[in-house]
């Protein structure tokens, strides 16, 4: 399984790349090796509190 600390950086880049919030976070979810959504948002909470994270 891949390490959870990149999955922030990995959605920043998919968002970069023009993708929807759902859709980074399900790219994401994969790399992880897990293929959830919910567990991605987890991951991807300290990104709420900065503000990074759109539900789309």
């Amino acid at each position: 399984m891949a390490h959870p600390g990149g999955g922030a950086e990995w959605y920043q880049e998919r968002i970069q790349k023009g993708r929807s919030p759902y859709q980074a976070r399900k790219e994401v979810a994969k790399l992880l090796g897990h293929g959830r959504d919910d567990v991605t948002r987890i991951y991807l909470a300290s990104l709420k509190k900065k503000g990074g994270d759109g539900d789309g």
